[in-house]
C-alpha cells in the first residue's frame, strides 16, 4: 500500500468518525516532525474529494491545516491556490493563528496575482466575520487593507476589541466602497442618543467606538475625510481635535465650511474654539451637549444645572442650607462625595422635581441615594430622606433607581417603620401593572435575567420583599390577583405565577414550560420544602406531556427541572423519564449538577433516568470522559458503577474523543484511576473496542498526565494502560520520552 493511499485512508477515517479536531492535532505535529514531507502531504489533502464535500474547513477550526497552506502555498499549481482561495470563503471559525494564516495565504495570492491589490483580496476571500474579529490586523496592516480592517472594526461598535493605539505610526487610507461602508456606519449611529454625550464622555474609555473613530478621523487624508465631514458626530470631534491642535489648517478649513453656527447641540468646545481661532459666527451662541453620561464620570454638566438647582433648592421646605458646587465638580461627584442629608436632599429633590431635567438624571440621583441608606454612619438619615422623596413624587416607572431605592428603603427599614409609612404600601397597591410594559415578548425569552431587568419584574421583586417583610401575604395575593387579568403579556403572567404563588400553580390556567420555569427557578435561588412539593407535582406533568419534547425552554428549563429532581429523589420514581428531546436534556443537566455541585443529590434521579437505556448509557460514558477531575472520583466512581452494572453487554459506541485534554490542562488534576476504570468498564461493555479510536484517547491521557503530573505518575498511567494498547507502537505519537 502507497503512502498517498494509507495518508488518505486515514484522513477519510477521522473526517467520516468525526474526530477533524484530532486529524488537525496529527496534522500540527506533522509540519514539526517531517518539513520536507509538507508540500506532498498539502497536495494529497487538496486532491481528497472527501475533504471538499465534508466541508470540514467550514465546521472546524483546522488552525494547523491552514498554517500548513499558508507555509507551502508558493509551491502550489495555480488550480491548487485557486482551491485553497475556494477552502478560504467557507471558514467560519477564527483563532489568532489560523486568521494570521489566512492573511499570509491572501499577501501570496495578491503577490503573484499582480493586477489584484492585496485590499481587494482580503474583502473577497476572507469572510467579513473572520476579518472583523482578527486582533493582529492593527498591528500588520496599513494603508487601504487598514482602512478595509478599520471599516469592519466601526461596524461592530460597542462590541470592538481593539483601541486607537493600533493606528499609532499608520497610515490610513480607505477604498471607494470601504469609505462608503464607514459612512453608513456613521449615519446607522446617528440614531443613538450617545452622539449628544459630552465629547470627554464619548472618547474617555479604551477600547470604544469613539475613542477610535476620533484617531481616525484625526490622521485620515483630507479626501477621505470629506466622505463623511458633513456628519454632526464627526464634526463635534474635529472640533476637539482643533482645540488640541491635533489636526492641520486644512482640515479647520472644511471644518468650518460644514459647521451649523445655529446647531446649539456641538457643546461648549465650540465656543472654546470659536474664541481661540476668532469665528465670529461661533461667538453669538452658547453651545451645550445634548445630555450627559449617566455613569461614574458625569451626571450633568454643572454650568447648565446651576441655574436650576438654586431656582428649586429652596421649595424643599425641610432643607434650607445655601448650596455650591465647585467649579471642576460634576453633579454626580457632588451626589457621591455629599454626606450631608440636608444639602445631598436639596440638589436630589431640585433634580427630581425639575420636568426640564432628563429622565437619566433622576434616576441615577436616587440610585445613588439608595447606595447612601446602605452605607453606615447616618444611612439611617438618608432612609428617612429616600421615604420623603417617594411620599413627595411616587413612582411613575419602575427603572433601575426607583426600584433600587424602594428596595433599599424596604430592605433597610424594620416592620414597623415600614407599616407606620402606609404611603409605601399604597404606592406598591395602587400602581398599575398594565402600564409597566412586558418582561418577554415570547418564551423563547424567557429567562431570570430578563425578569429582574424589566419594569415588571422589578415591581415584583419590591412587592415580594416589602410583603415578607412587614409578613402580610396580602400584597403577594393582590399582585397574584392583578396578575390574573393581565391581558398584555401571557408568558409574564405565567412565569409571575410560577415564581410567586405560595399555592403552586393553581391560579393558571394549566401547567406550562413558562410556569414551570418561575417556580423552578425560586426552587434554584431558594429551595423549600413546600415549593419542592408543588415544582416536584408541576415536574411529573411537565415530563409526561409529549408537547414539551420539541418545544422546550431549552438548557435554563432543563437545568432547573434537574436542580427539582436532585433535591426530590424520593419522588421520582412517579415521573415518566423515558422521553427524548427535552428529557435528555434534563438527564445531562443532573449529571452536571452531581460533578458540578458537591451538594447535588441527583445520584438517585441519574440511575433512574439511564435504567437500562443503551444511548444514555453512552451519554453519560461520553460525559465522564471529559469530566473526570481527581476532586470528583468519589462521584465519577458512583456513576462508572451505573454504567458497570447494566445488564446488557453491547452498549452503543462510545466516542473517545469526547476526551478533551485542554479541560484537563486548565482546570484541575485528572483522576488516573478513574479513567482507566472507565475505559475497561466501556471495553467490557463493547463501548470501546480495540481499534484506532482506543490507541488515540490513550495517547491523549498520557499526554495529559505528562504535562501536569510527575514521572511517576507516568510511570504509573503506563502501566495502568498497558492493557489497552502495546505501548511500543503508540511512543512517536507521545509528546513526552518514556523513561
Amino acid at each position: 500500500m502507497s503512502s498517498e493511499v494509507r495518508f488518505n485512508e486515514s484522513l477519510e477515517f477521522y473526517i467520516n468518525n468525526d474526530q477533524v479536531d484530532y486529524l488537525d492535532d496529527l496534522l500540527g505535529k506533522l509540519a514539526k516532525r517531517n518539513p520536507q514531507q509538507l508540500v506532498k502531504k498539502v497536495k494529497w489533502i487538496l486532491s481528497n474529494q472527501l475533504v471538499g464535500e465534508s466541508k470540514i474547513f467550514s465546521k472546524y477550526l483546522m488552525g494547523n491545516c491552514w498554517d500548513l497552506f499558508a507555509e507551502v502555498f508558493d509551491e502550489l499549481s495555480s488550480n491548487e491556490q485557486r482551491q485553497v482561495m475556494s477552502l478560504m470563503k467557507g471558514v467560519t471559525r477564527s483563532s489568532r493563528n489560523k486568521d494570521n494564516a489566512l492573511y499570509n495565504i491572501c499577501r501570496k495570492y495578491a503577490k503573484k496575482n499582480e493586477k489584484r491589490e492585496l485590499v481587494d483580496c482580503l474583502r473577497e476571500y476572507i469572510p467579513k466575520t473572520i476579518f472583523q474579529w482578527w486582533f493582529d490586523g492593527g498591528d500588520v496592516l496599513n494603508g487601504k487593507e487598514l482602512g478595509l480592517w478599520l471599516s469592519y472594526q466601526l461596524q461592530l461598535g460597542e462590541q470592538m476589541i481593539v483601541s486607537s493605539d493600533v493606528l499609532k505610526g499608520k497610515k490610513v487610507e480607505f477604498a471607494r466602497q470601504d469609505l462608503d461602508s464607514v459612512r453608513v456606519t456613521l449615519r446607522r449611529k446617528e440614531k443613538d442618543k450617545d452622539q449628544y454625550l459630552a465629547i470627554r464622555d464619548l472618547i474617555e474609555f479604551e477600547p470604544s467606538f469613539y475613542t477610535l473613530l476620533y484617531e481616525l478621523i484625526c490622521l485620515m487624508d483630507i479626501r477621505d475625510l470629506k466622505g463623511i465631514i458633513n456628519l454632526k458626530i464627526v464634526q463635534r470631534l474635529l472640533i476637539k481635535a482643533a482645540l488640541e491642535e491635533k489636526i492641520g489648517n486644512d482640515k479647520i478649513s472644511s471644518l468650518k465650511k460644514e459647521i451649523d453656527f445655529e446647531y446649539v447641540l456641538y457643546g461648549p468646545e465650540l465656543n472654546d474654539l470659536a474664541e481661540k481661532l476668532g469665528w465670529e459666527e461661533g461667538k453669538k451662541y452658547t453651545y451645550q451637549n445634548g445630555f450627559i453620561f449617566e455613569g461614574d464620570s458625569d451626571l450633568s454638566n454643572p454650568h447648565l444645572v446651576k441655574n436650576l438647582v438654586v431656582r428649586n433648592f429652596g421649595e424643599f421646605t425641610d432643607f434650607s442650607t445655601d448650596f455650591s458646587i465647585e467649579k471642576d465638580e460634576s453633579v454626580e461627584e457632588y451626589f457621591k462625595n455629599e454626606n450631608n442629608v440636608e444639602k445631598f436632599g436639596g440638589v436630589a429633590y431640585a433634580f427630581i422635581k425639575d420636568p426640564k431635567v432628563n429622565n437619566q438624571y433622576k434616576e441615577r440621583a436616587k440610585s445613588i441615594l439608595g447606595e447612601k441608606i446602605e452605607q453606615e454612619g447616618n444611612g439611617r438619615d438618608f432612609w428617612k430622606l429616600g421615604v420623603k422623596i417617594i411620599r413627595e413624587f411616587g413612582i411613575d416607572h419602575f427603572n433601575f433607581g426607583n426600584y433600587y431605592l424602594l428596595e433599599t428603603i424596604v430592605e433597610k427599614g424594620s416592620k414597623d417603620e415600614l407599616i407606620a409609612h402606609l404611603e409605601l404600601g399604597e404606592l406598591l397597591s395602587n400602581t398599575d401593572i398594565g402600564t409597566l410594559g412586558k418582561a418577554f415578548e415570547s418564551e423563547e425569552e424567557v429567562s431570570e435575567t430578563k425578569f429582574m431587568n424589566s419594569e415588571i419584574g422589578r415591581y415584583c421583586m419590591v412587592v415580594k420583599g416589602y410583603a415578607t417583610k412587614i409578613e402580610d401575604s396580602s400584597f403577594m395575593n393582590e399582585l397574584l390577583e392583578k396578575v390574573a387579568h393581565l391581558e398584555s403579556s401571557k408568558v409574564d403572567q405565567q412565569y409571575i405565577f410560577g415564581k410567586y404563588a405560595n399555592k403552586g400553580l393553581v391560579l393558571a390556567e394549566e401547567i406550562s414550560k413558562v410556569s414551570l420555569l418561575g417556580l423552578s427557578t425560586r426552587i434554584a435561588l431558594q429551595p423549600g420544602v413546600k415549593e419542592l412539593e408543588n415544582a416536584c407535582s408541576a415536574v411529573k406533568e411537565i415530563m409526561s406531556d409529549p408537547k414539551f419534547e420539541a418545544n422546550d425552554m431549552g438548557p435554563t428549563l432543563a437545568h432547573n427541572v434537574a436542580v427539582v429532581l436532585s433535591e426530590t429523589n424520593r419522588d421520582t420514581e412517579n415521573i415518566n423519564l423515558s422521553g427524548g428531546g427535552f428529557h435528555d436534556k434534563v438527564f445531562r443537566a443532573l449529571v452536571k449538577l452531581y460533578l458540578g455541585n458537591e451538594k447535588s443529590n441527583g445520584l438517585e434521579a441519574i440511575g433512574k433516568f439511564v435504567g437500562e437505556d443503551g444511548q444514555r448509557l453512552k451519554t453519560l460514558a461520553e460525559m465522564l470522559l471529559s469530566r473526570m477531575f481527581s476532586k470528583n472520583s468519589e462521584r465519577t466512581a458512583k456513576l462508572i458503577t451505573i454504567i458497570e452494572r447494566a445488564k446488557d453487554n453491547r452498549l452503543p459506541l462510545v466516542k473517545c474523543w469526547e476526551f478533551n485534554p485542554f479541560i484537563y490542562q486548565k482546570k484541575s488534576e485528572i483522576d488516573v484511576h478513574g479513567i482507566e476504570k472507565l475505559i475497561r468498564v466501556c471495553i467490557g461493555k463493547n463501548m470501546i473496542r480495540y481499534n484506532q479510536d482506543l490507541k488515540n484517547l490513550v495517547v491523549r491521557v498520557l499526554n495529559v498526565i505528562s504535562e501536569i503530573r510527575g514521572r511517576e505518575e507516568v510511570r504509573e498511567a503506563l502501566e495502568q494502560f498497558k492493557d489497552f494498547v502495546d505501548i511500543d507502537l503508540i511512543k512517536g505519537e507521545l509528546e513526552f520520552k518514556i523513561l
